[in-house]
């Protein structure tokens, strides 16, 4: 179990403490905004997409040897981090990186079923959160610390001693086991996946620096929108699809993939730019920044160590729409206060959104696991976890590029007020992204009566 606590408390670390490191990165490689976008994205559309195959590979070739050979990826591509020289040789890195967490992420959970026993799994998974929100709280201090004493790479060189430690602990405690009535892996549908969300997402993020309407966008979009549109179609048309798409038919799964989505969507999105804006616009040091993440972090914490017992009070579906309300709310306050020079205002506004995640994160995932049949559980635990990671993905692209479109092709040296007014810009398009995905949850769940959250 120890080395699936590092390894929940290390992926998690992940998504706050390369945020914190992009200013510098910036600097020194002199990247403009689709790059930072690119170190982000290629980590989080990268586990989007090959995280329903990792879990494939998981029940067909065993949980350990998976879950252990995506921890081995996930330590070489921190280490190619760790020595990239540029933006490419780092978005490359971080891709290899987005492979091994999502082959390690699905088997991981697996292995905690295999592991305990029904009355005892609650717990462990409950450790297993409990880790992450360690790993998400201490990150961005961890992460000031680092770019303090020394470069960012070894904000991710860090990683290194962390997933070696994982791999001899794993190998030497963990069960096997694998699933003898596994089906064929879905190969075709990973592939579809991965490139339709890259390609749609690449020519958003590209779309600034490239024109709008320069063919290669046009192109490139329009490709990963086909794409998208067959993955659909061939998991409808597939015996045993790797992601079941009629599910979404269900008002509860609907209603909660819709608030995941949102939520993850915020999280990563206003994470992204809120670390950007206390060191260009703000001109905090990468250790206060770090500091003032955390009380996002500890927000994060409270509202899900709450959200069961807010649930049962007032009701799932409700508590969702609170949550999102929440995160509009959050999105607003800050697009006001980017043109402030309270530093404590920004970090209060995000702790705002961190409670309306904190509410959504549980509560969207038990309403999609008691909504389907107990025959359905890992299709519930897929459902979660892709909209989840497919939020992040958009959150940085569609944020970032309309921050990216205020700046033009600049970012290093750009002018702090451009920055702000951007930043207003991309906050004010937050909120009202998750205001629609939010009318939407509400719509879905309005008749909604399945079991309680």
């Amino acid at each position: 179990m120890a080395a699936l606590l590092i390894a929940a408390a290390f992926m998690a670390a992940d998504i706050t403490i390369t945020n914190v490191a992009l200013p510098t990165i910036a600097q020194d490689l002199d990247a403009s905004m689709a790059s930072l976008q690119w170190v982000v994205d290629s980590y989080n559309i990268t586990v989007a997409g090959l995280l329903l195959l990792g879990a494939g590979l998981g029940e067909r070739y065993g949980r350990k040897g998976t879950f252990l050979c995506g921890i081995a990826l996930f330590l070489m591509g921190s280490v190619l981090a760790g020595i990239a020289d540029s933006v490419g040789s780092l978005v490359v890195a971080r891709t290899v990186m987005g492979v091994g967490g999502a082959i390690a992420l699905a088997p991981a959970i697996s292995l905690i079923t295999m592991m305990y026993v029904p009355d005892q799994r609650a717990k462990a998974v409950a450790g297993w959160s409990a880790a992450g929100s360690m790993g998400l709280a201490l990150s961005p201090v961890a992460a000031g610390l680092i770019l303090t004493a020394a470069s960012w790479h070894w904000v991710f060189i860090i990683n290194v001693p962390a997933m070696a430690a994982i791999l001899i602990l794993g190998a030497m405690a963990l069960p096997p086991g694998r699933n003898p009535d596994a089906t064929r892996l879905d190969v075709v549908g990973a592939i579809l996946s991965v490139l339709g969300l890259g390609l749609f997402l690449g020519a958003v993020i590209e779309g600034p620096s490239r024109g709008w309407t320069s063919p290669v966008i046009l192109v490139t979009g329009l490709t990963g929108a086909l794409a998208i549109m067959a993955f659909v179609v061939w998991e409808l048309h597939r015996q045993h699809p790797m992601f079941e798409v009629r599910v979404l038919a269900r008002r509860g799964v609907l209603g909660a993939s819709l608030a995941l989505f949102a939520s993850f969507l915020a999280f990563a999105g206003i994470i992204f730019l809120i670390a950007q804006e206390l060191q260009v616009v703000k001109g905090t040091t990468p250790i206060q920044l770090g500091l003032c993440l955390v009380p996002f972090a500890l927000g994060v914490w409270l509202a899900s160590h709450e959200a069961a017992r807010i649930s049962r009070t007032i009701g799932a579906a409700t508590t969702l729409s609170i949550g999102m309300a929440l995160v509009v709310v959050a999105f607003a306050l800050l697009a006001a206060t980017s043109s402030w020079e309270s530093v404590a205002a920004i970090v209060a506004a995000s702790f705002v959104c961190a409670l309306g995640c904190g509410l959504l994160f549980p509560i969207g995932s038990v309403i999609i696991l008691n909504d389907l049949p107990a025959e359905l559980t890992g299709t519930a635990s897929g459902t979660s976890m892709l909209a989840r990671m497919a939020g992040a993905s958009v959150g940085v692209a569609v944020l970032g590029t309309v921050l990216a479109s205020a700046l033009g092709s600049g970012y290093a040296h750009a002018d702090p007020d451009a920055f702000a007014s951007g930043l207003r810009v991309a906050y004010w398009a937050g909120a009202a992204i998750v205001l629609a995905l939010g009318i939407g949850q509400a719509m879905a769940l309005r008749r909604w009566t399945g079991p309680a959250a």
